[in-house]
């Protein structure tokens, strides 16, 4: 019940300044109000499927993608990405909606003074586990958050405002045994590292219910 809980907190201010643009954008450029409508919904079907939670990268990013898209018309020439994904993990199964809040953490915090944000994500297999990167070129974070944000990620209820963040982790922790979750890097003035680490042989929830 936790999982779903967690699973179900699309974050209203992305939902409230999306809409907003839309309206913004249907006077002035009403071809990519309409992508932006496509992208939103899409994304708002995925968010609120009856679907597992389980899904392939390949799914996941096709949906990553939509919200990549609504960005990109949001932010113009201020907001540039780059995806590189292995092609053999890109059938295996992950938790819904992992990316999208990675990404989303990186533009709520990544901007800060500057006027521009590059975000880079990376999927990639090693040491027997499947390995995610976001990485952007923003804001940072001083030495006293970032420790805040890391003792917050051990705690059971969420004690900061860094929802995604947790969100992830703490679903990760509840779905799967072992060294998984997430972990930060990050640098005053030079940007965030935020790495996903799951295991790479994941069967399916309800089997390991089950189990």
């Amino acid at each position: 019940a936790q999982v779903k809980q967690l699973e179900a907190q699309f974050n209203p201010h992305f939902l409230f300044n999306t809409l907003d643009n839309i309206r913004f954008m249907s006077k002035i450029d009403p071809d990519e109000a309409d992508k932006m409508i496509v992208a939103l919904s899409s994304l708002l079907r995925y968010s609120i499927s009856d679907a597992s939670e389980e899904i392939t990268v390949e799914e996941d990013m096709q949906y990553t993608k939509s919200y990549l898209t609504i960005l990109k018309i949001r932010f113009n020439k201020r907001f540039t990405y780059e995806i590189s994904i292995e092609d053999k993990i890109r059938q295996c199964r992950i938790p819904k909606l992992m990316m999208q809040s990675l990404i989303e953490n990186a533009v709520k915090y990544g901007y800060g003074d500057g006027e521009t944000l590059h975000v880079s994500i990376r999927g990639k297999e090693e040491n027997g586990k499947r390995i995610f990167v976001c990485k952007d070129d923003g804001a940072g974070m001083d030495v006293e958050l970032l420790q805040r944000i890391r003792e917050n990620l051990r705690m059971p209820v969420n004690r900061s405002n860094h929802h995604g963040i947790y969100n992830i982790n703490r679903r990760i922790q509840l779905m799967y045994h072992g060294d998984y979750g997430v972990s930060l890097k990050s640098k005053k003035g030079e940007g965030t590292v935020v790495t996903l680490t799951l295991p790479v042989n994941l069967i399916g929830l309800e089997e390991n219910y089950k189990l």
